[in-house]
């Protein structure tokens, strides 16, 4: 009987160490967050039922615009939800705050719906190779399997060009008159183009070796039956030169700044 009473005595002792425990735990979790929730728009408690965004009642959310204004606070459960209420105020938010609006927020229920799918991700090599491929089209004939070693490597000898074109070994090239005569870093930005030249003259060949002029399959056909047609004229811009560098301008340029407004 004794052993009995010990353990009811040692049970609830042990019960109202728990709930003092749970007490101060909450209390200090609600000072907290309340100081956290301080620079928060105006608006109900955390602890108020209305103030709730899973209050069954939804025309209390005007109710609380009409009392906080069109930028208020509420929650659900404990975790602190700015609603925007009316047309101008929305408005206002997308088109003058459109960084701040841009992301969304995280919540763990979403990474357990889409298993991790819908994470954020950086688009940029994805566009630029949907843009290559249209500047493929119309230069070369043709589109490219996203995987092709070829293209993906033109894209990024390409890529790799933008970079070097706009770097400082660059700005010291464009300073020093013969700088290329020299060894060091710089000489990347030589070899990067001879590269590229190199990929785009197979293309001018392959071209050249099936012409057929009556059709014309794109800007590089176009170009070899005008080329053909001014032969015989010695002032003729139209050399192979500018072909091979006005194909070379149509991916840098063309690529790059569609790339770039699309992003």
């Amino acid at each position: 009987m004794e052993s009995a009473e010990a353990f009811r005595s040692m049970f609830w002792l042990n019960l109202q160490a728990f709930l003092i425990f749970l007490a101060v735990f909450f209390l200090v979790t609600v000072v907290i967050r309340r100081r956290r929730t301080s620079n928060l728009p105006p608006g109900p408690s955390a602890f108020s039922l209305v103030g709730n965004i899973f209050y069954p009642d939804q025309s209390a959310r005007h109710e609380l615009s009409r009392k906080y204004g069109n930028i208020f606070t509420t929650h659900i459960l404990w975790i602190p939800i700015i609603i925007l209420n009316g047309f101008q105020t929305i408005q206002e938010a997308l088109t003058q705050h459109g960084t701040e609006f841009a992301g969304r927020p995280y919540m763990h229920i979403t990474d357990l719906l889409s298993k991790g799918q819908g994470s954020s991700f950086d688009p940029q090599a994805i566009i630029t190779s949907a843009v290559s491929n249209v500047i493929c089209k119309v230069t070369f004939g043709k589109r490219f399997h996203y995987e092709d070693r070829t293209f993906k490597r033109l894209v990024a000898l390409f890529d790799e060009a933008l970079k070097l074109q706009a770097g400082f070994w660059a700005m010291v090239c464009c300073a020093i008159p013969n700088m290329n005569r020299f060894p060091g870093p710089h000489q990347r930005i030589f070899k990067n183009k001879a590269e590229i030249e190199a990929i785009l003259q197979d293309f001018i060949q392959q071209h050249k070796d099936s012409l057929d002029g009556e059709e014309i399959r794109d800007f590089i056909d176009a170009y070899l039956l005008e080329m053909e047609k001014e032969r015989n004229f010695p002032g003729s811009c139209l050399l192979d030169g500018n072909l091979l560098y006005n194909t070379y301008d149509l991916f840098l340029a063309g690529t790059e700044t569609t790339t770039t407004t699309l992003r």
